[in-house]
């Protein structure tokens, strides 16, 4: 939301099957940067995905980069970085600022685990400024690596196909997209699941 030169960055990063945002996990680390003109303005530290910042006056082309680390308990993914670009300005009022996210809905067992050596079929839903057709299906790569390394797998009726690696390995998501008005999206999720 932006408020004459005040930004003010509400996306939570983390949330469960329901939506659900949790009330008290430990964070070893989260942060969030706001780059004007590709010019680093300000981090701010704490909650994820929650920050406010003060911007020069003006239209400039701004990116927030927010990130959340965390422990590696099975069901959990232990990292969520997220990127968005925009063009914003100065308001004479409170104004939204149009931003998108993308869930990854695996259907888990309790654990939030799943076998090894099969396929798993993710939903993969765009949400925000770019869902209802406002963007393509966004471009999506799995890692089974941590993120050292990607393969892109194509989104088919809205979800894509993962063949899980071997068991006790973590698999790891990425989604990129561009909106019909030309705001980005990068969104990493580390350890989405884990093999069994």
């Amino acid at each position: 939301m932006r408020d004459g030169d005040e930004l003010a960055v509400d996306v939570p990063l983390l949330a469960d099957g329901g939506g659900h945002v949790p009330s008290a996990p430990a964070y070893p680390a989260a942060s969030t940067r706001l780059y004007r003109d590709g010019v680093l303005v300000a981090t701010r530290t704490g909650s994820p995905g929650r920050a406010r910042f003060t911007l020069p006056q003006g239209r400039a082309t701004c990116r927030v980069t927010s990130t959340v680390r965390r422990g590696g308990a099975p069901g959990t993914a232990t990292g969520v970085t997220a990127s968005w670009t925009f063009v914003s300005d100065t308001t004479a009022g409170i104004a939204p600022v149009p931003v998108s996210v993308v869930r990854f809905s695996p259907v888990l067992d309790t654990a939030g685990t799943a076998a090894a050596d099969t396929t798993l079929r993710v939903p993969v839903t765009v949400l925000g400024a770019a869902a209802h057709g406002r963007t393509r299906s966004p471009d999506v790569s799995v890692s089974t690596d941590g993120g050292a390394s990607w393969t892109r797998l194509p989104v088919e009726r809205g979800a894509v196909t993962v063949r899980n690696p071997r068991a006790d390995t973590g698999v790891s998501l990425r989604a990129e997209l561009t909106d019909t008005e030309g705001r980005t999206l990068t969104q990493t999720v580390v350890d989405v699941y884990r093999t069994w």
